[in-house]
C-alpha cells in the first residue's frame, strides 16, 4: 500500500470513500448481531423458565411415585 502523502486527491477521496463504506458495513453488521443477541437472550430466558417448570413437574412426579411405593399394596380380602 502506498503512503497517504503519495496519493493524489482523487485517490485519497476514493480511499476515504472505501473506508467509509467498510465502516458503514461493519456498523450494520454490528447492529444485526446486537439484535440477534438480544433475541437469543430472550429465548434463553424463556427456555430457563420452561426448564424450571418441567423440573418442578418432574420432582412432583418422583415424589408421587415414592409415595405410592411406600404405601402398602392393596390386597384382596380373604373371602375372594
Amino acid at each position: 500500500m502506498t503512503n497517504s502523502s503519495e496519493l493524489s486527491p482523487v485517490e485519497l477521496t476514493e480511499h476515504i470513500q472505501d473506508l467509509q463504506a467498510r465502516l458503514a458495513f461493519q456498523e450494520d453488521a454490528l447492529q444485526v448481531m446486537s439484535e440477534q443477541m438480544a433475541l437469543q437472550a430472550q429465548e434463553l430466558q424463556m427456555v430457563r423458565e420452561q426448564m424450571q417448570v418441567l423440573n418442578k413437574k418432574l420432582n412432583d412426579l418422583f415424589y408421587q411415585m415414592e409415595q405410592r411405593a411406600e404405601a402398602p399394596p392393596i390386597e384382596r380380602p380373604p373371602h375372594y
